[in-house]
């Protein structure tokens, strides 16, 4: 399918186009196989340990994820991003990364204290102590992965992290299963990140020479330090609700929110997430040519979209089925917060892609730019939620991202590759209506014939659905759809012939 995603001009562009659809189908391969593992792995863990525990761990990951925007210092996504990268550049980058992973380690392990007093939860400070020694793990994978996906293979990363994934997971279930509470969680924080960190070594043939050159860093550094910034502000954005539930109501409640978000950013992560990492190591390639990029951009959006808007969609229609029929009854109070943050889900699963355009044109200024204006949006609307509860922090965010920032964010980013509003939101309209009339036809099964949750009412409420929507985008030949089935083609047409 010559322009599905790439366009091709040439031997060079046949190439380009090999390697992103190899590259996704790897990325896709991986990320659905890690999907179901994390599912079954989180299910499992919510059954075996409790809100609080979850809660818990979440108040000192908001600190630890706030200090990890720092540790790569966006010099990983410069080495993708620059065309010319020579073994200066990546040993320099190797070396910033290690010693800043060092600094936060010894920050973390002094501040640990603080955070819990913070919070006024005691047992805080060992699980800050016993988490710290992360960053200094994740330093050592930053360049070989950097590495790896700049030179688009990702078998290699597809293998590392679904290993990673498997060996945390079933090691933090063992030991919830023995009594080790918590601290199950704690150690598959830091198992993963170690078995990510061999493996890259493994995989990668870079070595990092005894060298740091201060002019490689400078010219890395207007990309990254934009990038970092942006990163920075996106990061609190992300989760200064968690800090306000955490801190104004509790551990419980901070654990039933971050299990409704967390749900809510599954498909983000594995479809978005999947197709960005390489369509920003493939955008990076062609970043001067604009009607290319925008084509592209257009194509893989609405591919995105196909995917993420009906997952999305039935989340949120299914939210109480879901949650107490798979987590359990302790659990119920997630589904009220899921259904309002899944609808977010569904824009934020196209609204990430924006952050290619910025990337790949090196265009973080702007980016670091919005995201100052978005986090201020972000901020107000959560301490006004705050007086409804759970629910309210959940409904400020949907409202703030829908009503404020949707049209800004989405005008700026297409403005540099010449993309308009209009064309943007024409190119998800089919897919939008057709999510929209599946929902509704869920919704009435759910009420009037599937009432009651269980695993019955909710897989034949989840079947249901998927054979309705597949019959709307078929009948309505959607484009994403067209280019959908003339990838899959493609993919078996070229396995026929490599047999």
């Amino acid at each position: 399918m010559s322009d599905l995603l790439i366009a091709t001009n040439g031997q060079g562009d046949d190439s380009l186009k090999r390697r992103t659809m190899l590259g996704l189908r790897w990325s896709g391969l991986a990320q659905v196989l890690r999907q179901v593992l994390q599912i079954v792995i989180s299910i499992l863990l919510a059954r075996l340990l409790s809100p609080s525990d979850f809660g818990a761990l979440a108040m000192v990951l908001i600190f630890t994820g706030f200090a990890a925007s720092f540790r790569d210092l966006g010099l990983g996504a410069a080495l993708i991003q620059k065309q010319d990268v020579q073994p200066r550049h990546e040993s320099t980058v190797f070396f910033l990364q290690l010693t800043v992973g060092i600094i936060l380690t010894l920050l973390l392990a002094v501040g640990a204290p603080l955070i819990a007093r913070f919070y006024g939860n005691p047992r805080l400070t060992a699980l800050c102590l016993g988490i710290a020694p992360n960053f200094i793990l994740a330093a050592l994978a930053g360049v070989p992965m950097a590495l790896l996906q700049k030179a688009m293979a990702f078998r290699k990363i597809a293998k590392i992290e679904t290993i990673s994934v498997f060996v945390s997971g079933t090691t933090a279930i063992l030991l919830a299963l023995n009594g080790w509470g918590i601290w199950s969680l704690v150690l598959q924080t830091l198992l993963a990140t170690l078995i990510t960190s061999i493996l890259s070594w493994q995989q990668s043939s870079w070595h990092p020479k005894l060298t740091f050159d201060l002019p490689a860093w400078r010219e890395l550094r207007r990309f990254s330090t934009a990038l970092t910034g942006f990163n920075l502000i996106n990061y609190w954005v992300r989760n200064l609700d968690n800090l306000i539930i955490g801190k104004f109501i509790g551990t419980a409640a901070l654990g039933i929110y971050s299990r409704a978000y967390n749900l809510m950013l599954y498909p983000i992560n594995q479809v978005s997430g999947t197709v960005s990492r390489v369509m920003f190591s493939a955008m990076a390639s062609i970043q001067d040519q604009t009607e290319r990029l925008r084509d592209i951009y257009l194509r893989a959006a609405r591919l995105i979209a196909l995917l993420t808007f009906p997952i999305m969609a039935g989340i949120s229609v299914l939210a109480d089925h879901f949650i107490v029929t798979v987590f359990g009854l302790p659990w119920q109070d997630a589904a009220g917060a899921l259904r309002i943050l899944a609808a977010v889900g569904l824009l934020q699963s196209v609204g990430t892609t924006l952050g290619w355009i910025y990337t790949a044109r090196g265009r973080t200024d702007i980016m670091f730019r919005i995201g100052l204006a978005s986090g201020a949006v972000y901020a107000a609307a959560f301490l006004v939620g705050l007086r409804w509860g759970v629910r309210g922090v959940a409904a400020a965010y949907a409202l703030s991202g829908f009503l404020i920032l949707w049209y800004p964010s989405w005008r700026v980013a297409g403005g540099i590759i010449g993309l308009t509003f209009s064309r943007m939101v024409a190119n998800l309209a089919g897919i939008f209506a057709c999510t929209a009339a599946m929902s509704a036809a869920v919704f009435a099964l759910q009420r009037f014939i599937f009432v009651r949750p269980g695993w019955i009412s909710l897989l034949s409420l989840v079947g249901a659905g998927m054979v309705i929507y597949f019959l709307l985008i078929h009948f309505c030949r959607l484009a994403a759809y067209q280019d959908l089935r003339q990838l899959l083609s493609e993919q078996m047409a070229s396995r026929r012939r490599a047999n």
